[in-house]
């Protein structure tokens, strides 16, 4: 389940469980890429459960989503988040053309 901020909107997500390979740092250094797109890439078909919302991903794990971009960034100015990582995830209508 996914907790609700104040006011119900932005929803903060439930951490999704970490691989058992290794720490995701490690992981992502030895791939060259971000910790934030490696979750993306490795929770792809988890994360199909928003389609049309705006993913925020902080770290190894989804920090809030919501359908209204207003939402994130209010979140990104709470938490004083200097470099956010945000993903909107396409609808089935637009994945068909991606």
């Amino acid at each position: 389940m996914r907790a609700k901020t104040r006011n119900s909107r932005p929803k903060l997500a439930t951490p999704m469980p970490r691989s058992k390979n290794s720490d995701p740092g490690s992981r992502a250094k030895k791939q060259g890429i971000s910790v934030e797109f490696l979750y993306l890439t490795e929770n792809a078909k988890a994360l199909e459960a928003y389609p049309g919302e705006i993913l925020l991903i902080q770290g190894y794990g989804l920090l809030a989503h919501s359908s209204d971009s207003r939402e994130i960034e209010q979140i990104i100015q709470q938490r004083k988040i200097k470099c956010p990582f945000i993903f909107r995830v396409p609808t089935p209508e637009e994945a068909n053309f991606v």
